[in-house]
């Protein structure tokens, strides 16, 4: 019984340091069960390939006569490389158990299509003018991402792509909250539009094309008339009101 006790305690002690590392030396906050699913991960890792690496170190006394002093080496590198290996595993588990959205996105998709970057930009601007006006929690990038099941890349550009056109600010050190920087009751919606379809990074930049067709310019002005006149004075605080408007928490109802 001890024995066994002892055994758990080990795997525990392993399941634990790395729990550790995962939640604490990554520079943002880790949640308790994503830490300890990848510390768990990574600690079934390591006492299968410390016992496989165990028995290959056993059965490699023949290169220890070859190699001499140089085979102790050899075999620490490897042993280093499979330790790193093991901690980064761990950490890409707790990583994805904590973020989800993350899953199926390629690094290399870098870019969107316009129109999702329209809409989640209209999403992340409803929610956080809404909880403006209603004085509630504030919102941030994951609870965006989160409650709206927009992939979290995705709403991630979109809201720094508003920050960077000064429609939005961050406001906190902790889990910043994003709140607006300008009116919105003066702030035509068309300013969201616009700032995603001119950022270079999501939409396409304003670069001016020289010897346009004049059929080709009818055409453009045409599409910026109809989201004019279909937008006309929309503000954003309109917008994010129209359905049912939150109670601000200063108001005082009789």
């Amino acid at each position: 019984a001890l024995e066994q006790v002892g055994r758990f305690t080990s795997l525990a002690i392993i399941i634990g340091t790395f729990a550790f590392i995962y939640a604490f030396l990554p520079n943002t906050k880790v949640h308790f069960w994503p830490a300890i699913f990848g510390g768990t991960i990574a600690a079934a890792m390591w006492v299968v390939i410390g016992w496989g690496f165990a028995s290959f170190v056993v059965g490699s006394a023949k290169y220890t006569v070859i190699y001499s002093a140089f085979a102790t080496l050899v075999l620490f590198m490897i042993w280093l490389y499979l330790v790193w290996l093991i901690v980064l595993i761990g950490s890409s588990v707790s990583f994805y158990s904590q973020n989800p959205h993350y899953i199926g996105i390629r690094r290399d998709a870098v870019r969107y299509a316009i129109t999702l970057m329209e809409k989640a930009a209209l999403v992340a601007t409803y929610h956080i003018v809404r909880d403006w006006y209603a004085g509630g929690s504030g919102w941030t990038v994951e609870r965006l991402a989160e409650e709206t099941e927009i992939p979290t890349p995705v709403m991630t550009r979109a809201v720094e792509t508003l920050e960077k056109a000064g429609l939005f600010a961050t406001a906190g050190d902790e889990n910043p909250q994003y709140v607006p920087t300008l009116p919105p009751e003066t702030t035509p919606v068309r300013a969201i539009l616009n700032a995603i379809r001119t950022d270079e990074g999501t939409g396409h930049p304003t670069i001016a094309v020289p010897d346009t067709p004049p059929p080709v310019e009818a055409i453009v002005e045409r599409i910026e008339k109809a989201v004019a006149d279909e937008l006309g004075g929309l503000s954003i605080k309109d917008f994010a009101l129209a359905d049912a408007p939150p109670t601000p928490l200063h108001q005082v109802v009789p």
